[in-house]
């Protein structure tokens, strides 16, 4: 159920909606009071009344999660905290200070906002959480005493915490986790591994199943059985398929992680098998190039010999022979004699200026 409600909507946005939840049930209560209805600050029978004090930190610690402004935050949380410490100080006595039976919040919402405010101003991530679970704690029990009709936890007494209150403190504290960056919440809602995905199936069903369970049970003892052993019966048989469902699925979840860590290894074979392979023909096609340039190499090193050595040499033969002669105007066959050395070296310098061109080397000034 988690994993499909994380796909469709961020944790953020959650954070964000049960902030504004406890927010408007804070200003639901003020409005109550202001106006006078009290549907809006007492809106079920013998869940308490929600008080002033109660009603004003509500809304500041909801402002101080949802705004990221660190002055509002910082004036948001110092306000709470001030309301909490004067409800305590009003219930210890403390002289001079009389904040009134209908202003003042009780005691545990006191202990609650002050929980909230160290979990949001809190820097360290073990404090911030601990402190957010304790605060939730305490309106999440008053929230199923009342449900369970254990109804001595919300009557309406000075020091007892009312339901909107407790359900107010229990949004904040779900906010507050939410938020905690790589806290166990983000971890659970959006976590890859098996613990993560293990929990999102867990949880579900152990949070809401078994306190519905017991409802169930409670109610049928109350109305239907007369024998407490047959409502006991009942129970225990309702836990153990519950339990047994559970486990199911979370084997099954666990199966299909199997599964998928077996198909990515498989995966990672065969890629690896490509990688190898790929590796090896580049292998090859670096070898094939090697023997090419080293080919290459050898036929520019014959082409300098040619140039060095054959041309060199023709061209100088041509200076001296013509250099013997002394000026004088050679014969016939002497005269065939140099033109074609000439033509020699023409021909010789044509065929090592193409294989310049071939090999990439620059040509070189003729003599």
């Amino acid at each position: 159920m988690i994993e499909r409600i994380a796909r469709r909507a961020s944790l953020g946005g959650w954070a964000a909606t049960a902030a504004a939840g406890a927010a408007a049930v804070g200003v639901s209560g003020l409005l109550g009071r202001a106006t006078g209805v009290e549907v809006l600050h007492e809106p079920l029978p013998n869940g308490g009344d929600i008080k002033v004090a109660s009603c004003a930190a509500v809304v500041l610690v909801a402002v101080a999660v949802l705004v990221r402004v660190r002055l509002v935050r910082t004036l948001a949380l110092g306000g709470a905290a001030a309301l909490a410490v004067a409800c305590v100080a009003d219930y210890l006595g403390a002289p001079g200070l009389e904040v009134g039976p209908s202003g003042r919040m009780s005691m545990a919402t006191a202990v609650s906002v002050l929980l909230l405010v160290v979990a949001e101003a809190a820097t360290r991530r073990w404090l911030r959480q601990l402190a957010a679970i304790g605060a939730g704690s305490v309106g999440g029990l008053l929230v199923i005493g009342y449900t369970y009709g254990a109804h001595s936890l919300t009557r309406f007494s000075h020091s007892s915490m009312s339901v909107p209150s407790a359900v107010a403190v229990v949004l904040l504290a779900l906010a507050v986790l939410a938020r905690t960056k790589n806290g166990w919440v983000p971890w659970v809602w959006s976590g890859g591994d098996a613990g993560a995905a293990m929990l999102r199936r867990a949880l579900p069903p152990v949070v809401l199943g078994l306190p519905a369970l017991t409802f169930l049970h409670m109610q049928g003892e109350r109305l239907f059985w007369e024998d407490e052993r047959v409502t006991e019966a009942a129970f225990v048989t309702l836990l153990v398929v519950v339990t047994s469902t559970l486990l199911i699925r979370i084997a099954t979840s666990l199966r299909e992680l199997d599964e998928q860590r077996d198909q990515a290894r498989r995966d990672l074979v065969a890629l690896n098998s490509k990688l190898v392979g790929e590796i090896r023909g580049s292998y090859a096609s670096l070898r094939s190039a090697k023997q090419r340039i080293g080919s290459l190499e050898d036929s520019q090193r014959a082409v300098l010999t040619v140039h060095d050595d054959v041309l060199q040499s023709l061209f100088a033969s041509g200076l001296m022979l013509r250099t013997a002669l002394d000026g004088s105007a050679p014969d016939a066959s002497v005269q065939r004699t140099l033109d074609c050395m000439d033509d020699a070296v023409r021909a010789i310098r044509v065929v090592v200026e193409n294989l310049n061109d071939h090999l990439g080397v620059p040509r070189q000034r003729g003599h």
